[in-house]
């Protein structure tokens, strides 16, 4: 049987010096501005963000393929994660710093706010919605919940897991249910803990979906199910519930150890994507059958996302480079 050839990138974007740890998409064209193309849904992307281990964050443009603006972000430390919500950007530092950025007249950016989180680890921060953002501590086995809107260093809630024995949270996400929305945190140990929004404190149910270390979580929206990514071999899809345990979980297993990311595409919630260890982006139909591996990059991969539009595919690497990809589009699938 001939197989057919794993697809190339559509477009490479170079200019980061150093490995490319984050990226996110940006759909407000107040940070990147919308050229003049009808054929242009306003779902379509405008453009994208990154940010690399020399601490730099970059915008760039998908329409031309170019650099926006640069800045030095956070200190030689590096840039651990990017988010955009509407037309502001949030970046995370190994300084133990979160910023709050917008674009300002000639494109650039202006720092417009500054969390002190007091973590320097490799936990990524996670942005629940306009206002809240769930972020690692200076204890390696809590969780903290901000509110934008409320000035200072104060959280509004903390999430603690002590008493689990799962070592430090390695992994930040919210899934939203039919009670409202959870905070879920993976741990060193494999344990998965949701803890409501509403209560805080302990959590509401904390499975052990893996022997490995949970290193990324995506939720899947309308199923209650989360997909992680593991230090091992492990893909892990588990449907969280009250009575959830470790033997609902599925498992799809590679031959090389190391996941460390996943993005689901929100469009349709019919495919995912993981990062890998081992330089390949591995692409899933939701039921775990794999549908294709992207071999463009020469080293570890730290990020993948969707764009809204589920048209594009974005990885982000040690090699320095992000890749866009088109691959099995919305009307395909």
């Amino acid at each position: 049987m001939v197989r057919n050839p794993a697809p190339s990138p559509t477009a490479v974007l170079r200019g980061h010096l150093s490995p490319v740890n984050s990226l996110c998409f940006v759909h407000d064209h107040a940070i990147v501005p919308r050229h003049d193309a009808p054929s242009l849904s306003a779902a379509a992307p405008q453009g994208l963000v990154s940010g690399s281990a020399d601490g730099t964050l970059k915008v760039w443009d998908m329409t031309t393929r170019r650099e926006v603006c640069s800045v030095q972000a956070h200190s030689k430390a590096g840039i651990l994660q990017t988010a955009t919500h509407g037309a502001a950007i949030l970046s995370q530092g190994r300084d133990g710093l979160v910023k709050w950025w917008d674009a300002v007249d000639g494109g650039e950016l202006r720092e417009f706010r500054t969390l002190a989180i007091g973590s320097y680890t490799f936990t990524k921060a996670h942005v629940v919605d306009a206002n809240l953002v769930l972020v690692p501590t200076e204890h390696a086995e809590t969780v903290a919940l901000f509110d934008v809107r409320t000035p200072g260093n104060q959280p509004a809630m903390e999430f603690h897991g002590a008493s689990l024995k799962s070592g430090m949270c390695m992994a930040l996400t919210s899934l939203p249910v039919s009670s409202g929305v959870m905070a879920c945190v993976g741990f060193e140990g494999g344990v998965v803990a949701l803890y409501d929004l509403r209560q805080g404190l302990t959590p509401v149910v904390a499975p052990a979906v893996s022997p490995s270390t949970v290193l990324c979580m995506e939720p899947v929206y309308g199923s209650a199910t989360l997909l992680c990514g593991t230090s091992g071999e492990e893909h892990v899809a588990v449907t969280l519930t009250a009575a959830t345990d470790a033997d609902t979980a599925t498992f799809y297993r590679t031959k090389q150890p190391g996941i460390s990311a996943v993005a689901n595409r929100t469009f349709d919630d019919r495919i995912f994507a993981t990062a890998g260890w081992d330089h390949r982006v591995r692409v899933f139909h939701r039921s775990f059958k794999p549908l294709a591996t992207l071999k463009y990059h020469t080293d570890s991969v730290y990020a993948v996302q969707f764009s809204r539009d589920g048209k594009w595919l974005a990885s982000a690497s040690k090699d320095h480079k992000i890749a866009l990809w088109c691959v099995y589009p919305p009307s395909s699938t």
